[in-house]
């Protein structure tokens, strides 16, 4: 499981599921407070930080955010996943 979230609301309704999942969290920057991000390494959780901010109103650049995830080229700063995990569930954070 991925997950996509560019809020500190969005994290907060989805940190259980991240954390009982073991999922993997793309995160824009500035949204985790220190102890949300101590909690993450605690558990072992993959935190990768967007390089763009990604903004959670603007559909394009979602898109291009899931685009990037996925292994098409989108935003500069998001290597494809298909190789290293095939078939996993994307969750996107969507306002």
């Amino acid at each position: 499981m991925i997950y996509l979230i560019f809020t500190q609301a969005g994290f907060e309704d989805a940190q259980e599921s991240v954390l009982a999942n073991h999922a993997t969290l793309w995160i824009n920057q500035g949204v985790l407070l220190d102890k949300q991000t101590e909690i993450l390494l605690k558990a072992r959780i993959t935190v990768n930080i967007f390089t763009t901010l990604v903004d959670p109103t603007n559909e394009k650049a979602i898109i291009a955010a899931i685009e990037g995830i996925e292994g098409i080229e989108g935003i500069e700063g998001i290597e494809g996943i298909e190789i290293e995990y095939p078939d996993t569930e994307l969750f996107v954070e969507y306002l």
